[in-house]
């Protein structure tokens, strides 16, 4: 059974009705609705909650067991599986990640004939966090995104010149030749290479624009807190194994660009770009990674003990102040 359906079937065992519920849970009754409706997916704090009315546990709820992947076919490993790691934790996303820096377009444009840009696309682009920033620079934005939970938290930046369409790296559903640039922030590595290039390249006008834009994870901060993100993701990686399976190299972008054979020139531009950091901005970047969510969804006993000792970890090193972080950018281009 799907997420929506396990809520629905626990709620009538216990005999709940949606608006008790709702506020057990701290949220609207319109909410609980949804969730049951497979409208829309709660964030990782509520569904804390809820395996707490329910007194069971998260992967019983969602009903996400890693035994169980394997099974899967591959069509459905590499699509509604694949692309449903990022459910229940937009907020944590948007709020902990870092933003597109407006200096990567800037470099794209210098590279336009007329430096003119009329339409940027933005493919995987999660809450926003980097279709925002186009704004400042095209007269129309459409970020692209196949999961629904981050395409909801999203739509709520949506305004006279940025929108956000359901659609995948191969199938964005855009019109022929009617793009000026096309930009994968954080996220093309999730994309499979051949027959995202192929789109990319339909929905490009001639000498049009890709660029894939990856961030070096962590940031320049500070030791501990490097040691801590590095000393989480290696606890957790075995949780993401089956993603990994699907993942495309980063460093493989320049090689999958030039492979592809659609594109006349084609480039790596290294940057630099600083965010500000508070303690608790900094433990949602944390949290925001996908093998942290992962570990948290599946009750990852391994750990349970960091969770409890995040923030005085974080505390001994922030105090109360905030730190700059430097993030090293690398973005790969391809010109039609």
């Amino acid at each position: 059974m799907k997420f929506s359906e396990n809520l629905y079937t626990l709620r009538k065992s216990k005999e709940i009705s949606q608006e008790k519920l709702a506020e057990l849970v701290d949220v609207s009754r319109q909410s609980v609705s949804k969730w049951e409706l497979g409208e829309s997916y709660p964030t990782v704090e509520n569904i804390f909650k809820l395996c707490n009315v329910f007194n069971c546990k998260m992967n019983e709820l969602i009903n996400e067991n890693l035994s169980d992947f394997d099974l899967l076919s591959d069509e459905i490993k590499n699509t509604k599986k694949f692309y449903e790691r990022f459910l229940g934790y937009a907020d944590t996303y948007d709020e902990g990640r870092p933003k597109l820096p407006s200096k990567a377009i800037e470099i794209l444009k210098t590279y336009l004939d007329n430096n003119k840009i009329e339409t940027i696309i933005d493919i995987g682009c999660g809450t926003g966090l980097s279709t925002e920033v186009c704004t400042l620079f095209a007269n129309k934005v459409i970020g692209v995104e196949p999961s629904i939970d981050m395409l909801n938290k999203a739509k709520t930046k949506e305004n006279e010149k940025m929108k956000f369409i359901q659609g995948y790296g191969n199938k964005t559903g855009l019109e022929d030749e009617s793009v000026d640039i096309v930009i994968c922030s954080q996220a093309f590595h999730w994309m499979e290479p051949e027959t995202t290039l192929k789109e990319i390249y339909r929905i490009l006008k001639k000498g049009g624009i890709f660029a894939a834009i990856d961030a070096d994870y962590p940031p320049v901060i500070n030791k501990d807190l490097e040691i801590l993100n590095n000393y989480l993701r290696r606890k957790t990686a075995i949780i993401e194994k089956w993603e990994n399976k699907w993942a495309t190299d980063k460093s493989e972008h320049l090689n999958n660009i030039r492979n592809s054979k659609l594109f006349e020139y084609s480039r790596e531009i290294c940057f630099e770009h600083i965010e500000e950091y508070d303690q608790e901005r900094f433990k949602k970047f944390l949290l925001s990674q996908s093998s942290m969510q992962h570990a948290i969804k599946y009750n990852y006993n391994e750990i349970a003990d960091d969770l409890n000792n995040l923030d005085d970890n974080l505390y001994n090193v922030f105090k109360g102040k905030p730190l700059n972080a430097t993030y090293s950018y690398r973005m790969r281009i391809g010109i039609k």
